[in-house]
């Protein structure tokens, strides 16, 4: 994609999705998902519950999904280091 059509392909996207009449889209689907799905549970009617509810998410999603990331990651780069080990171990002697 060209840069300078980036402005016109993101217009032509909102137009699009903001007409769409097939289910699970419907009319007004776009205003939908910014003023009602955007917002936080306990925001609307009670911004003092937000911290509770911000807190509760951080320890029962965020956290353990950062965590599972985490090892995913280092396991990645242990199997990376060790294929080429396992295949030619002379070429790889310090």
């Amino acid at each position: 994609m060209r840069p300078r059509l980036l402005l016109g392909w993101l217009i032509f996207a909102a137009v699009m999705l903001a007409t769409v009449r097939a289910p699970p889209m419907g009319q007004g689907a776009l205003w939908r998902f910014l003023s009602q799905d955007v917002i936080p549970p306990p925001a609307p009617g009670r911004p003092a519950a937000l911290l509770p509810w911000l807190w509760e998410l951080t320890t029962t999603a965020i956290l353990p999904g950062l965590a599972a990331t985490l090892i995913v990651a280092q396991l990645a780069l242990v199997l990376a280091g060790s294929w080429p080990l396992s295949r030619r171990p002379r070429s790889c002697r310090a």
